[in-house]
């Protein structure tokens, strides 16, 4: 998804009615960006990891604000993120923050910000939080029969057409979702692997395509796999707090 830079025109002040969320204070309000506007800030690793609900979304006019003060560095955190694979597929890895944001430009765009179309919205994104690993939204940049096929072939078998390599281990790409493949987002499952070694630059990491036979590997560049390794290194902490606390 491609955010619109464009400056922001100001919703209405008050939330739909049936938008209803705790009340919480200014500087609370505007939490879930932190990873993305300071990525090296000790983040709380609880709120990073927490499951999104109503109560991460904020008021549309609240959100105007958002978005006119931190939209340029919110867009470089998506540029951080975003790996071109060729001239057709690029891959942008999410986290919950940046997630966070794709929900409020969605309601933005659709112009609904009422607790039923909220909850839709949390929904389907959340599924690009995976626990023991990453995941990434899929642009097709060709036209036609040609955007269809890939779009297709990505969709029905990602785990052949495209893996991740890190050090001496591969890790094919999985379809999102429980239901059904998607056609647009993967994950990739990451048992076992330290943040360290995503990050160390004396490891090889990169990723590899296949399309039409043809393989097309991209090294992942430095500011990407510091990233990346910060996502694992919370996921991983979570996951054993969680364990610790059963």
């Amino acid at each position: 998804m491609e955010f619109d830079a464009s400056p922001a025109s100001r919703p209405a002040a008050t939330a739909a009615e049936g938008h209803r969320r705790r009340p919480r204070a200014p500087l609370e309000e505007l939490a879930w960006l932190r990873d993305a506007i300071v990525p090296n800030q000790n983040a709380r690793p609880q709120r990073a990891l927490q499951p999104l609900d109503i109560n991460d979304v904020l008021t549309p006019d609240v959100f105007a604000v958002v978005r006119a003060l931190y939209m340029p560095r919110l867009l470089d955190a998506q540029q951080q993120r975003r790996v071109r694979l060729n001239a057709e597929v690029t891959l942008t890895f999410q986290n919950r923050s940046t997630v966070l944001f794709r929900v409020h430009e969605l309601l933005r765009s659709n112009d609904r910000w009422d607790s039923e179309f909220i909850q839709v919205t949390l929904d389907d994104c959340r599924r690009l939080l995976p626990s023991n690993g990453v995941a990434a939204t899929l642009e097709v940049h060709a036209t036609g029969h040609r955007r269809q096929r890939i779009t297709e072939e990505l969709r029905a078998r990602p785990f052949d057409t495209l893996c991740m390599f890190v050090g001496n281990r591969w890790f094919d790409a999985q379809p999102v979702g429980s239901a059904r493949p998607n056609g647009d987002s993967v994950s990739f499952e990451l048992p076992g692997l330290a943040p360290s070694t995503l990050i160390d630059p004396r490891f090889d990491a990169e990723l590899a395509l296949v399309i039409d036979d043809e393989l097309v590997e991209v090294p992942l560049r430095a500011d990407t796999r510091v990233a990346l390794g910060e996502d694992l290194r919370r996921s991983q902490n979570h996951d054993r707090r969680a364990r610790r606390d059963r």
